[in-house]
């Protein structure tokens, strides 16, 4: 552990890091609890969803096991939307990130702010980990330094930091941030000099990597970095570097069976895509999500400007572009550039597996943190091999300082405008939920929401309305998402025609290889759907829908959303038809 006993004295660069992670972030223990939060609250605390019950047991981190009886029961009372696929499934093995609920709802139940301190704490643990894996590797302090307040700063972990259900990316990136530094630190322990040192390192750092992955799944894209230290760095021989790695392969491979044993895992999902399930699927979709992580990655804090799709990419790749002119050069003698840069590409891979999300670049912002930082040493301190020879300074100093304004001005800017941001977008919900005509008298009725402006808003009204005490219906039925024009035709009494003009969204809850399709039909004790009419991504455009009972029975309580809030509303008359804009 050369490495960190020369840094011995720099922990003030980790207290660094953790300090910047609770400054930056500290505005979030203001956001209460949000969405999935109450999903958390709801069950942890035995609270009751709906007035009706539920043949099964129901858990944070498993919405469905892709049984098509729980499926359906989901839809019964209004969990799923009705064109949920039957197989559908959205079950992660996450008791880490479970008993970090538990003891939140245990400690203090009525205090987020308290919660959300939790999750500061574990903000500040991760920079603290990262920052100890820089000064292993990079050694120099102000690379050092440069790279740990980089990461921090960086917008990946706005949602982890201000969402509590999403937390889960925290303690994962921690663990696995930690399991790597400790394999470091085992590879430079002589095996021949301390076997039990060596040992305890290993099952030390496995250990961590295991709590890593029952914390998040993302945990997995450490093996990036694990796998590119044995290709870069690792100075014993081949056949010792790949046996180094042979415990974490097991590992990931056995908990990779129990977790399908156990029947978690991701099914017929639009948002999660399992590449074993799916091979062929996720290998086609692969290289459009690489492009769609890795391009904005370096950039992102420039979104903060408001420009058409076209001039985002374009001013992306003005900075990109020269940034790997000058880089590649540079890769070709630069071992501890090759390994950043092999970790960060691997990450890519396993974040590919759902769909664009910055708080799945979390690992990957430790490899790019590392090449700017290795970068700015280059650029600062070129010399006569530089590969732009005299004019390097007008070359790399331009790049250089165009990616610390983004990151290092920019970007923590940017960190409080979202923070910012995701407090509007509570206190719109909260009045959404708030103001919900929902009163005592429909515990018995069942709520139909013609136009919910998003999936969280309709199938988790009732969990959200819970969680705040207020009074919760039998039964919900959410005939839309994403606020989309919806023309309502009345047929005879029970009968009704919806028309999606843009079509209905239903990637959530269908993944792409099981699309809807003209004759598909789905039958609730209540209510009865049949399509007629799909576009060409398989969304519906024209439903039948027959309830049991008249439209006008006081039981239904129709409701559309329009400007802020919900709102009370009657179906047409027979033979008429109403439409809802967005």
């Amino acid at each position: 552990m050369a490495g960190l006993s020369a840094n011995r004295a720099s922990w003030t660069i980790p207290l660094l890091a953790a300090v910047t992670a609770v400054v930056i972030a500290l505005p979030s223990v203001k956001l209460g609890l949000q969405f999935d939060d109450y999903w958390y609250k709801a069950i942890i605390t035995n609270t009751p969803i709906f007035t009706e019950s539920l043949p099964f047991e129901l858990n944070p981190t498993i919405l469905s096991d892709g049984d098509p009886e729980r499926n359906h029961g989901l839809m019964e009372i209004g969990l799923l939307p009705w064109w949920t696929s039957k197989n559908f499934g959205l079950a992660f093995w996450r008791p880490v990130t479970h008993w970090t609920h538990r003891l939140d709802f245990w400690l203090w139940p009525k205090k987020p702010a308290w919660m959300h301190c939790q999750s500061l704490l574990w903000f500040a643990l991760l920079g603290t980990v990262v920052a100890l894996l820089y000064l292993e590797i990079l050694g120099t302090h102000w690379q050092t330094a440069l790279a740990s307040v980089l990461f921090v700063l960086d917008t990946t972990h706005v949602m982890p930091v201000s969402w509590l259900a999403n937390r889960s990316h925290l303690p994962a990136a921690t663990f696995a941030a930690l399991s790597l530094f400790v394999y470091i630190c085992s590879r430079r322990v002589s095996w021949e000099s301390c076997k039990l040192r060596q040992t305890v390192l290993v099952s030390l750092s496995c250990l961590c990597l295991l709590l890593g992955l029952l914390s998040n799944e993302s945990a997995v894209g450490i093996t990036g970095y694990l796998f590119a230290y044995a290709l870069w760095l690792d100075k014993g021989s081949w056949k010792a570097r790949a046996l180094s790695l042979s415990p974490y392969v097991v590992l990931i491979v056995v908990w990779r069976l129990l977790y399908r044993m156990y029947g978690y895992g991701v099914t017929d999902s639009g948002k999660y895509m399992d590449p074993l399930l799916y091979p062929v699927l996720f290998l086609r979709s692969l290289p459009g999500r690489f492009l769609e992580y890795s391009l904005p990655h370096w950039t992102a804090p420039f979104f903060i400007f408001d420009l058409s799709s076209l001039s985002q990419i374009a001013l992306q790749l003005s900075i990109i572009i020269p940034f790997g002119m000058c880089l590649l050069p540079y890769l070709r003698r630069d071992r501890k550039l090759l390994f950043w840069t092999t970790g960060m590409l691997v990450v890519f891979i396993p974040a590919a597996t759902a769909t664009a999300k910055a708080r799945l670049l979390i690992l990957a912002g430790i490899g790019t943190m590392g090449i700017i930082s290795l970068f700015a040493e280059k650029a600062l301190y070129g010399n006569s091999k530089a590969p732009f020879g005299r004019i390097q300074p007008f070359v790399e100093i331009p790049v250089l300082l165009s990616l610390l304004v983004c990151h290092l001005l920019i970007s923590p800017y940017l960190f409080r405008t979202k923070l910012s941001g995701r407090m509007d977008y509570k206190v719109r919900n909260d009045l959404i939920i708030d103001t919900a005509p929902i009163d005592d008298r429909v515990k018995d009725q069942t709520v139909i929401l013609i136009n919910a402006p998003s999936l969280y808003l309709g199938t988790l009204l009732g969990t959200m309305r819970a969680g705040r005490e207020k009074s919760v219906p039998g039964r919900i039925r959410c005939l839309s998402e994403s606020n989309i024009p919806v023309l309502l035709k009345r047929l005879d009494a029970q009968s009704l025609s919806i028309v999606y003009p843009e079509g209905l969204p239903v990637k959530r809850t269908r993944g792409m290889d099981c699309p809807c399709y003209v004759g598909m039909e789905v039958h609730l004790s209540d209510v009865s759907f049949f399509v007629k009419e799909v576009d060409k991504q398989g969304r519906p455009q024209v439903v039948y829908c027959r309830f049991h009972i008249p439209l006008d029975d006081p039981s239904l309580v129709w409701l559309s959303f329009h400007g802020t809030k919900y709102q009370l509303v009657a179906p047409p008359p027979v033979g008429e038809s109403l439409l809802f804009e967005a």
